[in-house]
């Protein structure tokens, strides 16, 4: 098992590489990624 870390700023990045939702397990939810990335109080460094 892997854990990875992503930032508000590195999710944003992941989210725009179309293969990033074509791998077999996702880390995260579409909805719940976009919501992160979306947030007006989130800061761009943190960990989401």
């Amino acid at each position: 098992m892997e854990i990875k870390k992503y930032i508000v700023t590195d999710l944003k990045t992941a989210v725009a590489i179309e293969g990033f939702w074509q791998t077999l397990t996702l880390p995260i939810t579409k909805h719940r990624a976009l919501s992160y990335c979306r947030n007006p109080r989130a800061d761009a460094d943190d960990p989401v």
